[in-house]
Formats: structure tokens, C-alpha cells, sequence
């Protein structure tokens, strides 16, 4: 080993073993230091930043708008979608109306044009059969006369079931296959709009913003986090607890926490121990040395202790000293 490591082992042992004894070495009292949960605010997408709404240092509440990507794409593809969807639904609207009502219209006067037809056709051919019958007009001018009406009659069966064929409403497969393109049209819009959402970051907890690591302007890959943040909560304490000691602590047990300067104590609660212990040299396997093991401890403290990330506190089993709760 060379000697650098060798040294820089010697003295994260030399500081777990002060954390275990502490300064004064009173047995019962662990140093240890505040630490915190920080929350590493991502997106989804890569995108450039278009907007950053907070600068470092500012306190933040759960939802507020913390920064925006660009849409452009995502905004042009909800434009479209919706495009779809708005002519899905008049397509399904036409086949349960069974026609447009401008169609019908057109068809509805033609017809009244072809009974008005009809009638001239009729009164024609009556008309005919008393001049020929006095004998003013010859026999083929009623051929005639009977052909038109013919005619105006079969105009008007042609018109009536053009009519009835757009009045009545589209077959019930032709409605389902709109129906479900229709459905899936407002799938996509939904897809669209949730994607666009996407694009605006908001504050998933109350905190105070850390440090920020993309500006306006800068690509953020998707998972990257464009800004770190300390919540409000979510403290715990890192201590280190000597191997003699070990068998009497236990997870959910309820520790003290006292620091410099601080009016009163806080409360923790132990929520880890470490499997394996660390050490301090020599290193000895002997009954006689392992006393020197340690084991990495957390504890969590209770809400609202206010305590900053690094600060060194001193803890105590709840009630060992008089000063627990």
C-alpha cells in the first residue's frame, strides 16, 4: 500500500475512533454531525432551459414553479393532436346525424322541383288527351306527354331515397370504427398535453435552494439534476457508537441531541446501524483490541429541530443523563 492511502486510512480511523469517544471520552456521550436528505430536482426530457424562476438561496414551497424547458416540439405536437381529435369528433357527429344538414337541404328542393314537375307534366298530359280526342292534336304528342310524366315520377323516387338514405343515420360499424378514433384522438392530446406539462418543473417539497447546476440557455439531459434542494425537514445525525456498547442500542430507540449554542435538546430516533464495524489501529482480531471497533449509527431527528447539514452535535440515550425526554 502505498503511503498516502496508508495515511489517509490511519486518520479516517483516527476520526471515527474521536466520534466514538469523544473529545472528553465520557462514556455514554457520541459526537456525531447533522446531515441532510437533499432532493435532486430532474426532468424527463433532454431539453434547453428556457426559464429559471429561483436563484440559489431562495426558500421555495411545495409547487412553486422552480424552472421551464423548451416546448416547442411538445407544443406543436399538442396543436396537432388536438387538430385530430376535433376532426374525429365531427366525423363521428356526421354519421349519427346521417347526413349534413346542408345536403339535406339541397336534396329537399331538388325534390320540390321535381313534384312541381311531376304536376306541369300531369296537367300537360290531361290536357293533350282532350285535344286529341277532338282531334287537334295527333296521337304521338300523348306518347309524349305519358313518357314525361313517367319521367317526373321516377325523378322523384330517385329523390326521395337519396333523402331518406341521408336522413337516416351511418351503419353501427362505421360509428364504432369513429367512435374509437375518436378516443384514441383525445388519447394523444392527453399524452400531449401531459408531455408539455413535463416541461414545467415545480418544487416537489418546501426547502431551500442549494445549489444550481444548469443555467437559462443550457441543455439539462433528462435524469440530470438542474438544481439541488435542502428541505425543510429530513434531517438526521451520524454517529459512531464503540463496539463494548453495541449490544445496547436498537433500531427505533429514542436518542438526545444537544449542540453548541442551541437553547434545549432535540429529539432522534435510531434508524441504522452498520452490519459491519470499523476500526481504528492496529488492527488486531483479539479480544483484547476489537474494543476499538466502531459502528456507523443514523438517527433521525424529529421535525422542526432546525439544525444545519455539518453541524457537529453531541448525543445521549434519551434519559441517561437527566437531560433526555
Amino acid at each position: 500500500m502505498s503511503p498516502i492511502p496508508a495515511l489517509v486510512l490511519s486518520w479516517l480511523s483516527w476520526f471515527a475512533g474521536l466520534f466514538a469517544y469523544g473529545p472528553t471520552g465520557l462514556p455514554g456521550r457520541y459526537n456525531g454531525y447533522v446531515e441532510a436528505e437533499f432532493v435532486h430536482v430532474s426532468a424527463t426530457a433532454t431539453r434547453k432551459i428556457a426559464t429559471l424562476d429561483v436563484a440559489e438561496g431562495d426558500r421555495v414551497k411545495k409547487g412553486d414553479l422552480l424552472f421551464t424547458l423548451d416546448d416547442t416540439h411538445e407544443a406543436a405536437a399538442l396543436r396537432a393532436a388536438i387538430a385530430r381529435a376535433d376532426a374525429a369528433r365531427a366525423e363521428l357527429e356526421r354519421l349519427e346525424a346521417g347526413g349534413r344538414t346542408e345536403e339535406i337541404r339541397v336534396i329537399e328542393a331538388e325534390l320540390e322541383q321535381a313534384r312541381a314537375a311531376l304536376d306541369l307534366a300531369r296537367s300537360n298530359l290531361q290536357r293533350t288527351l282532350r285535344l286529341v280526342e277532338k282531334g287537334n292534336l295527333p296521337p304521338a304528342q300523348l306518347d309524349a306527354d305519358r313518357t314525361a310524366v313517367r319521367r317526373a315520377e321516377a325523378r322523384i323516387s330517385e329523390l326521395e331515397a337519396r333523402l331518406a338514405l341521408a336522413r337516416s343515420p351511418a351503419r353501427k360499424e362505421d360509428i364504432i370504427a369513429a367512435r374509437a378514433r375518436l378516443e384514441a384522438a383525445r388519447a394523444d392530446v392527453r399524452r400531449a398535453r401531459a408531455a408539455l406539462e413535463d416541461l414545467e418543473v415545480h418544487a416537489p417539497a418546501d426547502g431551500l435552494v442549494e445549489k444550481i447546476h444548469y443555467r437559462v440557455g443550457e441543455v439539462l439531459p433528462a435524469g440530470r439534476p438542474a438544481l439541488t434542494l435542502l428541505p425543510r425537514e429530513g434531517r438526521k445525525v451520524i454517529f459512531f457508537i464503540r463496539e463494548p456498547e453495541r449490544a445496547g442500542f436498537a433500531i427505533g430507540q429514542r436518542l438526545t441531541v444537544r449542540c453548541d449554542g442551541c437553547a434545549g435538546s432535540f429529539a432522534a430516533t435510531l434508524t441504522r446501524i452498520a452490519s459491519e464495524p470499523q476500526y481504528t489501529p492496529p488492527i488486531i482480531y483479539s479480544r483484547e483490541q476489537r474494543t476499538r471497533f466502531v459502528y456507523r449509527a443514523e438517527a433521525t431527528l424529529a421535525p422542526g429541530s432546525g439544525l444545519h447539514p455539518g453541524q457537529p452535535v453531541t448525543l445521549t440515550r434519551a434519559g441517561a443523563d437527566g437531560g433526555g425526554e
